[in-house]
């Protein structure tokens, strides 16, 4: 679950290699996989891993516009949780339009 802007900074550090992150390279075999040299698996994983980030909270999406700036993130790769945010607020499970705090602009992006 992200709450902020932070945590999903550390999130994509953790899922990149180097030189954008720090995820280890533990053996060379996914790479041999598709035959590719190490340098150039970590290249193209780089570019192409998709890293999703779940908001489940009310402070992971007051803070949702600074969570999908994080380079690495952007706007195609969070979800906005909805059923957890309601459980979060101790509010009953039939009525998660009472939580009243997804701004409009998510409605779009949580229905695509």
């Amino acid at each position: 679950m992200i709450n902020t802007a932070e945590e999903a900074a550390a999130v994509v550090t953790y899922s990149k290699f180097p030189p954008l992150g720090l995820r280890g390279q533990g053996s060379a075999f996914p790479a041999i996989g598709h035959g590719l040299t190490t340098p150039e698996y970590m290249k193209t994983a780089n570019e192409t891993l998709l890293t999703i980030l779940q908001i489940e909270s009310k402070q992971g999406v007051e803070n949702v516009d600074a969570i999908a700036a994080v380079p690495g993130v952007g706007e195609s790769s969070h979800l906005v949780q909805t059923s957890r945010m309601v459980l979060t607020a101790r509010l009953p499970l039939h009525r998660p339009q009472r939580f009243g705090t997804i701004p409009p602009r998510l409605h779009s992006r949580t229905r695509r």
